[in-house]
């Protein structure tokens, strides 16, 4: 509109004043977080490198005094480590006089020993026996873990980032607790004097042997022995035995390693020696178990490089499948290395005659995994798909000798050939309960290049099990050939006989090519190894004979 005035607002003037104030209240709130994010990254700075100092000091060299480190004992998975470092008390002098150990040493023990005796620890070979005892208590107990990669792969990260909290606050916790004291300790070590105790640095643990004849934990009564008598290491409270006569080792096996021998001391003959005896922590061992056996993790989360840790004895139990005397049934497969075979000795731990116990030698670590495989032609098999029981000897002749399989168990069965879909399984069997009838789904069963085995879908289906019968399917839809089946039950089946397939010879006895489909009573070639049935002529001994390709 032409001529028209514009309309002012005008705000009262206690709301402006209100209005700048929030406005320079915000702003101070801004400037105020500014300040303290500053003054707190400071701070955190201040404490720890404050922190850096007291609990990682850094230890003069000139301070430290050398000797020589031995393995007690063979490392065993799952039990820490023990170690011993022999010094010549003649080499602890005035401004020297720490022994540095590895970062995660525990239980540190102090004690004097004789050159005599320090000469017998260092020359004597690490044990490479264990009781019967010992092997009950050491067994892994088979775990349930995951198979995806990335899981394991996340719970091995954080399992390292755990470890390095686990000393990185238990230093802390320490350090909150006795600052002065550390303190006291750092000092005296600058200055050269004396003092009491162990402190930690970020790569090593320094343990003042400026006076010998203190400990810094409880000695064990072994390190201070005669001469017929040297150090030996902690046993458990249960008594040792003398393996028994039941056990059995792998034929396969050659002796186990020479056990490394100790460096030599340092030439101090007349010189008593400081023992110092300590632990560093276990390697892990885990035992799962897979449908070809069970897979052995061990692993050292936070392995020092001071004192790598090599030689180490893993042991699993095993499902009581095979005999004494069918240790050639098991296998252990190191997968690092390309699956490489590795040796191995199986126990029976109980005297109950079946193999319950296997162990071997680890050379090194960080993470190693083996693959313990159970090898028969007739496995019995649980809902989960482990391994029960090798049946193999009541299923491969038809004798009136059976055994039961109950719903929802497998047998997987591996034939001396593979077969195609125009082949058949034929059993020999029976309902547990006649008045219920049973039925088995035929499954393929493949194993790839690295010895994983999938299960295929279902080629076939026996539908009624009654009473004691012969009973054939024919494997039509099987689109790849196998040699291996699952053969899975719904109800409850006797086994008595499962029939490896024999290929019936219909070419007549001259001239026919033995190359040719038409000539075999299945329409097909045998594949080579496969036992074939040839109609007797008067002068064979046997009809079924091992098929090469020809004859």
């Amino acid at each position: 509109m032409a001529g028209a005035k514009e309309k002012k607002i005008v705000f009262p003037p206690e709301l402006i004043v209100a209005y700048e104030g929030k406005k320079l209240a915000k702003k101070q709130r801004k400037k105020n977080i500014i300040i303290w994010s500053c003054v707190s990254v400071v701070f955190l700075f201040l404490v720890l490198g404050v922190s850096s100092a007291i609990l990682f000091p850094k230890i003069p060299a000139n301070k430290v005094v050398k000797g020589s480190t031995i393995k007690q004992e063979q490392i065993v998975a799952g039990q820490p480590a023990k170690w011993v470092t022999l010094i010549p008390k003649s080499q602890i002098i005035s401004g020297k006089f720490l022994a540095q150990l590895p970062r995660g040493a525990q239980n540190i023990r102090l004690t004097t020993v004789s050159a005599e005796q320090a000469k017998n620890i260092s020359t004597r070979k690490t044990a490479q026996q264990l009781s019967l005892v010992q092997k009950q208590q050491l067994s892994a107990t088979p775990l349930k873990i995951s198979k995806n990669v990335f899981v394991k792969g996340c719970s091995t990260a954080l399992a390292s980032i755990g470890g390095a909290f686990k000393y990185m606050f238990a230093d802390l916790g320490d350090a909150v607790a006795n600052i002065a004291p550390v303190a006291d300790v750092v000092q005296s070590i600058v200055d050269g004097s004396a003092g009491q105790g162990t402190i930690s640095t970020l790569d090593a643990t320094y343990v003042n042997l400026s006076d010998g004849s203190q400990t810094t934990a409880p000695v064990t009564s072994e390190v201070a022995q005669t001469q017929d008598s040297p150090v030996t290491p902690d046993v458990p409270t249960t008594s040792i035995e003398t393996p028994s006569s039941t056990e059995a080792t792998s034929q396969r096996n050659s002796d186990a390693p020479t056990p490394e021998v100790s460096p030599t001391l340092p030439a101090e003959p007349l010189s008593d020696y400081i023992a110092v005896e300590y632990d560093t922590p276990a390697p892990q061992i885990v035992s799962e178990t897979t449908n070809t056996g069970q897979q052995v993790t061990v692993s050292a989360t936070n392995e020092d490089p001071q004192a790598p840790l090599t030689d180490i004895l893993a042991s699993t139990k095993i499902p009581k499948i095979f005999k004494v005397g069918q240790e050639d049934k098991i296998k252990i497969k190191w997968e690092n290395q390309g699956n490489q075979e590795v040796v191995f000795s199986a126990y029976d731990t109980n005297s109950d005659g079946y193999l319950d116990y296997v162990e071997w030698t680890v050379p090194h670590l960080s993470e190693q995994i083996f693959n313990i495989i159970f090898i028969s032609k007739a496995f019995q098999l649980d809902t989960d798909q482990s391994i029960l029981a090798d049946i193999y000897d009541t299923v491969k002749t038809q004798d009136n000798n059976y055994t039961t399989i109950t719903n929802g168990q497998s047998v997987r069965v591996t034939f001396d050939s593979p077969l195609n879909n125009k082949n058949d399984n034929t059993i020999y069997a029976r309902a547990t309960n006649l008045n219920s009838p049973a039925k088995i789904e035929v499954y393929p069963v493949y194993t790839d290049a690295d010895g994983n085995t999938t299960e295929g879908s279902i080629v076939a289906t026996f539908d009624s099990i009654t009473t004691a019968n012969t009973y054939k399917v024919f494997l039509t839809n099987l689109q790849t050939p196998t040699d291996k089946f699952d053969l899975k039950v719904t109800g409850s089946v006797d086994f008595d006989y499962i029939v490896d397939p024999i290929y019936y010879w219909v070419g007549g006895n001259n001239g026919g090519d033995w190359n040719t489909d038409a000539n075999w009573q299945d329409g097909a070639v045998p594949p080579d190894g496969s036992d074939i049935y040839i109609p007797d002529t008067g002068n064979m001994a046997d009809p079924v004979i091992n098929f090469s390709g020809s004859m």
